[in-house]
């Protein structure tokens, strides 16, 4: 079995265990896919041994865990920053008016369509009934109008079925929220207001 096939079997969200490495039973190894585990004889590391457990092979590789922690953890603050919520902001406003601006031309098409198969109904109902030929051809353009409007009309609404919702921006709650826990998260960190259990849990949900 390829290691990209490992990869996929084995590549599902882990559960954080107990330790004091924030990533236990979060880390997977990039050469196999395989759970890393961690070994804290003679520093923290993550290390991928299931192979050498199955078939003896030498062990896939060793990774210094605290660094790695350290780096999730920074990300996981700059998340939270305020600034991070104005860039989330501005990028939820640009995608709104690309939405806008899609809608806005998609549009176009449909009411010119609808402007032809007004057109093509008009010219019907103002032709002299005796001259039946005429009356004929211009009835049979309404209805080609007509035909060509309703697929338009039904395209138009599979893609907007199919396209992705738009993402809400976050509630003045919320931010104010937010905003106050990335100020005072860094502090309350390195104190004992926080178990373990819980740093594991928020590093997690990053």
């Amino acid at each position: 079995m390829s290691n990209h096939a490992e990869y996929d079997r084995n590549n599902t969200r882990g559960i954080p265990r107990p330790g004091t490495a924030l990533l236990h039973g979060l880390v997977y190894c990039g050469a196999c896919g395989h759970t890393m585990v961690v070994q804290y004889k003679g520093g923290t590391r993550s290390i991928c041994n299931y192979l050498r457990q199955q078939y003896r092979t030498p062990v896939c590789q060793y990774i210094a865990a605290d660094p790695v922690d350290t780096r999730v953890m920074d990300a996981f603050f700059q998340a939270l920053s305020p600034v991070e919520l104005d860039v989330y902001a501005q990028a939820l406003a640009k995608r709104q008016q690309q939405a806008e601006r899609i809608a806005k031309a998609q549009a176009q098409p449909l009411e010119r369509l609808r402007s032809e198969a007004a057109y093509c109904e008009r010219q019907f109902h103002h032709v002299d009934p005796a001259h039946r030929h005429v009356a004929a051809e211009l009835e049979h353009a309404w209805e080609v109008a007509l035909q060509a409007l309703k697929q338009a009309e039904a395209a138009q609404k599979q893609r907007a079925q199919s396209g992705i919702p738009p993402e809400k921006a976050l509630s003045p709650t919320l931010q104010a929220a937010f905003r106050a826990i990335s100020h005072k998260l860094p502090e309350l960190w390195p104190t004992d207001v926080l178990s373990q259990a819980q740093r594991k849990a928020l590093g997690n949900s990053q």
